[in-house]
């Protein structure tokens, strides 16, 4: 049986920058989605959210920190948080107005703002109150539903009850990692292909459904393209080993996520990113990473058997990757 080994000094710095740092919250997500809507209030659901994840994916500000090895990010700062207005942040319009914001170090972990950021969240106030997902399931409720806030029974919550959904998934880890997206995206472009010319009945939405898979096929790649060239950015800035370590990172995001994963660093980097894009598109509330030792030991195996990798290097690669799920940070309202 495998004994672990203490932390590597990388964990150790990358620890210590963890712990020291002083989360943010990020509006820039909110910007992206906020434009976006108003941009595209008749777009069918399924191609909206698509289109939206794919803006995101463009828009949103990449970090490489220094010493990584697997990236991936959701707010521009490290440790920030994210906002999801689309689906109600009433809750943190409150807190800012009423001040309990500012005092959430009291009770919990606390955030910090820019003032400039909190000014534009109430820009959006007014459109978010109205048009989020909480707003359209409050209208929606039935009159008995109210009768059983504060039960126990279920989980209702009044207001904002969209504000922080749990999914209790685990969605095909496995299917990223040993087929790809690109696998999946040429799968769905061959159903449109049998629909063209022949939609009759429901057709018309099975076409937009897989027009939406292809979208966010194309958004995932993109994603893991697009911290390849940052890792190659970095690396002409660097020297010596850690010019080499973001070669190679480089080198594999522009393989991963579109093709099959060929060895454990890479399994490790795709099964993150595609925790990263989940995360982006909706809420990371028990999105459960789910049985991660049985993706990764076929790539784990194989490299041990060919000598492509150490059991210590092994295991800060792991390290790493378990570091980076606690960097994956959504706030929640005080009383959630």
């Amino acid at each position: 049986m495998y004994t672990f080994q203490p932390v590597s000094d990388r964990m150790m710095r990358l620890r210590k920058i963890y712990r020291e740092t002083y989360p943010q919250v990020s509006v820039e997500r909110v910007r992206i989605v906020t434009d976006f809507y108003q941009q595209h209030p008749d777009e069918p659901i399924l191609l909206k959210r698509a289109k939206l994840l794919m803006e995101v994916v463009r828009q949103s500000t990449l970090r490489v920190e220094e010493d990584e090895l697997i990236v991936g990010n959701i707010a521009p700062t490290y440790r920030g948080a994210t906002l999801l207005p689309e689906l109600g942040i009433d809750w943190l319009y409150d807190e800012l107005r009423d001040g309990s914001f500012e005092s959430r170090g009291d009770t919990e972990e606390g955030y910090y703002i820019a003032p400039e950021d909190k000014a534009y969240l109430f820009t959006t106030e007014a459109y978010w109150r109205k048009h989020s997902v909480s707003a359209g399931m409050a209208c929606a409720a039935p009159d008995g539903l109210k009768s059983t806030y504060g039960s126990g029974v279920i989980s209702y919550g009044g207001v904002n009850m969209c504000t922080t959904p749990v999914g209790h998934f685990n969605t095909n880890y496995d299917k990223v990692l040993y087929k790809g997206f690109g696998k999946v995206r040429d799968e769905a472009r061959a159903k449109m292909d049998e629909l063209e010319g022949r939609i009759f009945g429901n057709d018309a939405e099975k076409y937009v459904f897989y027009k939406s898979v292809t979208i966010v096929c194309d958004a995932a790649i993109h994603l893991a393209v697009r911290y390849a060239a940052l890792c190659r950015k970095k690396a002409n800035e660097a020297s010596g080993d850690r010019r080499k370590e973001l070669i190679q990172m480089a080198s594999s995001l522009e393989w991963i996520l579109e093709n099959p994963c060929r060895t454990y660093w890479e399994a490790a980097q795709a099964l993150f990113l595609y925790q990263i894009i989940m995360t982006l598109d909706a809420a990371n509330h028990a999105l459960s990473i789910g049985r991660l030792d049985q993706y990764l030991w076929p790539y784990l195996e194989a490299d041990l058997e060919k000598n492509r990798i150490t059991i210590s290097a092994a295991q800060e690669i792991m390290d790493c990757l378990f570091l980076k799920i606690a960097d994956i940070n959504k706030i929640w309202p005080l009383a959630g």
